[in-house]
């Protein structure tokens, strides 16, 4: 979940968390499963530096701090940080390109330290019928410790009204410790 404030004309505050969670693992015939309030809650101030109202491309800067808030087993108890830096394009035929740099100032437990990890996307999204649109998307992380970690998905959104969109979709990993498959359902409004 999303929650966005419009602070200013090109500048929102944003509380990203995860309502529920239930996360079941299987390694080497063990099962773990931990569910409650998910994930963590992410502050992130949003700020436009062109495009907010119109234009070819659009930029932002995204700063955004992580509390832990999440239910046991689904968060690692520690405050992380990071910069996020989205980037679109309209292209010819109605297509558009979006991508980002992200970096992660993320803990180890292993390591008992922070390190970076850099997230890199590019989403591409085109209309389908109406008010039906696609994309598809790319996903890259090269973190501090480990192997590349690559996920591609793909979804679509709906235009219900002016301000309510649903989408739904799914990932699939394709390289490093990522999970092998997800699906998704949500919906946007605007207020």
């Amino acid at each position: 979940m999303n929650l966005k404030v419009g602070l200013l004309n090109n500048v929102d505050i944003q509380f990203v968390f995860t309502p529920y969670g239930h996360v079941e693992t299987r390694d080497s015939g063990t099962r773990t499963i931990a569910s409650g309030f998910s994930d963590d809650t992410q502050v992130r101030l949003k700020i436009n530096l062109w495009g907010n109202d119109g234009g070819s491309t659009a930029f932002a800067i995204m700063p955004f701090v992580k509390v832990p808030t999440g239910a046991r087993g689904l968060t690692n108890n520690h405050v992380e940080g990071g910069l996020i830096l989205p980037l679109a394009f309209d292209l010819p035929s109605d297509f558009s390109l979006g991508t980002m740099v992200e970096f992660d100032l993320v803990y180890d437990d292993d390591r008992r330290n922070y390190g970076f990890d850099v997230v890199h996307t590019a989403t591409l999204g085109h209309p389908i019928i109406g008010h039906l649109s696609g994309y598809i998307e790319y996903v890259g992380n090269v973190p501090r410790i480990g192997s590349y970690r690559a996920i591609a998905s793909g979804g679509l959104s709906y235009q219900l009204a002016k301000n309510w969109v649903v989408d739904s979709g799914g990932t699939l990993g394709l390289a490093g410790a990522v999970d092998d498959m997800t699906v998704f359902v949500g919906t946007s409004l605007r207020f």
